[in-house]
């Protein structure tokens, strides 16, 4: 009996091993998210799909779609990464994201950008759970995932700093922009090759679990309904505002196409504050804080709805860019800390699915209210925003 528990035992030098095997794949990981996140189009994302001819009631729309997709396939894509780990599902997804992004560059109608779009979704739902799963596997305990996560959004924010920043330099020439795109989602393909799957125990504690029933899974994320519910309200309302709103705020707002460039770098930038997310987490634990942030960003909608001096619309979206850059690693730390043993990805893919659940309904209300009046789509953000901060008040009194 003795022998055998000696044998158990890990000599130093082997867990150091284990340690920087993990480390490696941790930065790995950080350095494929940081070039996935090099989007060069991002500061004219709207207008380039404007310019093609698809109105923003249809992006919205597509949006929708996309959410849908992923919602179909959240399950299978984690049951089937819990039952052959994690690193093969993530190359194949990291292939697919190339390969959307050349159908983006490529893409000249509405159907175009609808091939793009179910193409990343398919990537999305493979990713989703599953790259969460094997970030927290190469981690140690509750303090190393937390920074963890929040310094993986931490580089996908970078990438896209950089990647707005270089918008000047290209001449105004949106197809080049797609191009280069395309160049950074390969490179991070190639950086996935690379990783391997995690060691020590965690990483054996997952293998080792049973995978759960799919009833089981759904309970379980229904007993988190008012959070994720709450969290989806608003990461919503903060990636219409940010990622499509924004440019026609800024035309609203009398600021020059030149000027874009620099105004999604510096909402990039803000988004930058995520990276130290966990340091914001008090007494209160994580939901407390998110739930500060979805409250703060109602407001900051709100405002964008009323205002139209360019001063506090340039400042506005990347508050938001902010909030909602620190409100996502903490709520990925939640479910984290919150999940039961066994399927680990299958289950942060069932709550991922009440996520895109919400998004299937918000993209194309949000979408159409914006193109038929710009401020009322921040005054309807603004209303889901607070709606968001009442359920996690509602789940805060619960626990």
């Amino acid at each position: 009996m003795g022998g055998r528990a000696l044998a158990c035992v890990k000599h130093p030098d082997q867990e150091e091993s284990v340690l920087e095997r993990n480390r490696r794949n941790r930065t790995l990981l950080f350095l494929a998210y940081a070039l996935q996140g090099m989007v060069f189009y991002n500061p004219i994302a709207t207008l380039y799909r404007l310019q093609a001819g698809v109105t923003l009631t249809q992006m919205q729309v597509i949006e929708g779609i996309s959410l849908l997709v992923m919602l179909g396939l959240e399950v299978p894509w984690g049951r089937w990464a819990d039952r052959i780990g994690h690193r093969r599902p993530m190359v194949l997804c990291f292939g697919v994201l190339a390969l959307s992004k050349v159908v983006f560059w490529r893409a000249e109608t509405v159907w175009g950008f609808l091939a793009e779009r179910l193409l990343l979704s398919f990537a999305r739902a493979g990713l989703s759970g599953c790259d969460t799963a094997y970030l927290y596997a190469c981690c140690r305990d509750p303090e190393e995932h937390r920074r963890a996560f929040a310094r993986w959004q931490g580089v996908q924010v970078a990438g896209l700093l950089l990647a707005s920043l270089a918008w000047p330099m290209l001449g105004g020439d949106y197809r080049l922009s797609a191009l280069l795109t395309v160049g950074s989602y390969t490179l991070a393909l190639g950086v996935t090759l690379l990783l391997r799957e995690p060691e020590g125990q965690r990483a054996e504690e997952q293998a080792r679990e049973p995978r759960p029933p799919l009833g089981e899974m759904l309970r379980e994320s229904r007993r988190m309904l008012a959070f994720l519910l709450g969290v989806a309200l608003f990461d919503q309302t903060a990636q219409a505002a940010v990622t499509f709103f924004s440019q026609l705020q800024y035309g609203r707002c009398g600021i020059a196409e030149g000027a874009f460039g620099v105004l999604a770098a510096l909402s990039a930038g803000a988004g930058l504050s995520g990276a130290l997310a966990h340091r914001m987490v008090g007494p209160g634990g994580p939901e407390r804080v998110c739930r500060r942030l979805i409250t703060v960003g109602g407001a900051v909608c709100l405002l964008l709805a009323v205002t139209t001096a360019p001063a506090v619309s340039a400042l506005g979206i990347p508050l938001l860019a902010a909030l909602r850059s620190c409100a996502a690693p903490l709520a990925l730390a939640v479910q984290n800390e919150r999940v039961s043993p066994g399927g680990r990805a299958a289950r942060l893919s069932c709550n991922a699915m009440v996520l895109e659940c919400t998004g299937v309904l918000l993209a194309p209300v949000l979408g159409w209210t914006a193109e038929q009046w710009l401020p009322g789509g921040f005054l309807l953000g603004a209303v889901f925003c607070w709606a968001g901060s009442l359920l996690l008040w509602q789940d805060e009194r619960r626990r």
